[in-house]
């Protein structure tokens, strides 16, 4: 279990240093926390330049997420699909919580995988 929750932390790491090195703690407007490397397109620099930076850790003690790969439509600028991307979704809480989110994409018609994990993180600021 220790390897595997290395291995997860590692992927998260290589996930945000892989994003320009930095990720924000977000709290989506339907009430949850999740853990983004690109703020929304929504929401202006000043705000997201406020949110709180992430850390990763190997500490236990320190606050849970789960992440689960959703696959989201491409489309073109005329608008037709050509395809998938994959995203990692990183959800703040326990597994229970990252599945309830990840059955929201689901019932959208999105392709997800089941949520894996745990990963720890602290807030920077």
């Amino acid at each position: 279990m220790r390897d595997a929750r290395n291995v997860g932390v590692a992927a998260l790491v290589l996930f945000v240093a892989g994003c320009g090195g930095q990720a924000w703690l977000y709290h989506h407007p339907q009430g949850w926390d999740q853990i983004v490397s690109t703020c929304p397109p929504w929401t202006t620099a000043a705000t997201c330049q406020s949110l709180p930076t992430v850390q990763m850790t190997d500490e236990t003690t320190a606050r849970e997420a789960w992440q689960y790969e959703a696959r989201v439509k491409m489309r073109a600028l005329a608008g037709w699909s050509y395809g998938r991307m994959p995203i990692d979704v990183t959800i703040v809480g326990n597994r229970d919580e990252c599945e309830r989110i990840r059955q929201l994409d689901a019932a959208a018609g999105t392709p997800t995988e089941a949520c894996k994990g745990p990963v720890y993180f602290k807030t920077a600021n």
